[in-house]
């Protein structure tokens, strides 16, 4: 679901009434109400640490703490001569966004990032817009703003084009399912994926049997952030996000925002889900801390927090822990 909705009904007890634009957004990232979120995340010296500059031959990521570094193949360089400081202690490294090469693998331990623009020349859209299906077309033509519709056709169709590429299949060809709650998937294929999509930018998740959610905010200033925490959050979350200085406020709300978001999704189970129902660490432990009523979800599941670019917050959930990220800039 996305922030400016819940600005919208913070305030407000009964939220049924919404749940065809909450899973709308929340599932196809393409309603109005989830667009245009505004520029400017901070960025602040990190204090006491060394400075580090690292490259190798094989593409690389370091996941988000110092303390348990991990190398995964998804960046062909990384310098972070001064990291960032995050609330609680988390550091953060620029997420570098690969070129894929030709032939394109996925294997089992990997999941698969894709940053898409939303705003390609018109020629692009109307490319795309021929591999959507009757339903996706007959919807596009509902949005009453011409760039809605536009950003709507490019992530259907992009989502066509990368799934088509993993499946070695016709983009128009590929048929989709939804679940009770309206998570769109794959008819009987063993790729699963998950979209997001904010402002002008939408990020994609791919995997093979594990499931995932993928979320991304164009962070605004101008959101309840106090009421939307106080009404929705985990009770530890709202007094994690109280102890933040006045500074990281914002990016500390969009993380842990697009954190909870991307279990959500993950899971699949819309709004059933109370938001306070489960909590989501905002510092080194970029984590699902605690749920109810099932503590087991914690062990099931693994979060990672992604920089998709300026302005944005981003987070990755994926079913199990025996997984690597990689990370691709879609240039089709």
């Amino acid at each position: 679901m996305s922030i400016s909705v819940m600005t919208e009904i913070a305030s407000k007890r009964d939220i049924e009434p919404l749940q065809g634009v909450f899973l709308e957004s929340m599932y196809c990232c393409l309603s109005p109400a989830g667009a245009s979120l505004l520029q400017g995340r901070r960025e602040h010296p990190l204090q006491g640490r060394p400075q580090v500059s690292v490259s190798t031959e094989y593409p690389w990521f370091i996941n988000r703490t110092w303390r348990f570094a991990r190398l995964t193949p998804v960046c062909r360089k990384l310098t972070a001569s001064s990291p960032a400081l995050y609330p609680f202690g988390m550091t953060t490294f620029k997420t570098l966004w690969e070129s894929p090469s030709a032939e394109l693998a996925l294997p089992e331990n990997e999941v698969h990032v894709w940053r898409v623009a939303l705003d390609p020349p018109t020629a692009r859209i109307k490319e795309l817009a021929q591999t959507l299906s009757a339903d996706e077309c007959e919807r596009a033509s509902r949005f009453h703003f011409e760039e809605h519709r536009g950003h709507y056709i490019v992530a259907r169709g992009v989502l066509r084009a990368l799934l088509a590429r993993y499946l070695d299949k016709s983009p128009e060809t590929l048929r989709f399912i939804y679940g009770e709650h309206g998570k769109p998937a794959l008819d009987e294929e063993a790729l699963c994926f998950n979209l997001s999509h904010s402002g002008t930018l939408a990020l994609y998740a791919l995997a093979r049997n594990r499931t995932v959610g993928i979320d991304v905010e164009y962070m605004r200033e101008k959101v309840a952030r106090e009421q939307i925490a106080g009404r929705f959050f985990a009770p530890q979350e709202v007094a994690a996000l109280k102890a933040v200085s006045a500074e990281l406020k914002e990016a500390a709300f969009f993380k842990c925002w697009t954190r909870k978001e991307a279990y959500l999704k993950a899971r699949g189970d819309g709004i059933s889900v109370p938001l306070d129902s489960f909590a989501v660490g905002l510092g080194e432990e970029t984590a699902l801390l605690g749920c109810k009523p099932d503590p087991g979800e914690v062990a099931r599941w693994s979060l990672q927090g992604l920089d998709p670019g300026p302005g944005y917050a981003a987070a990755l959930c994926v079913e199990g822990n025996d997984w690597m990220p990689r990370c691709y800039q879609w240039k089709g």
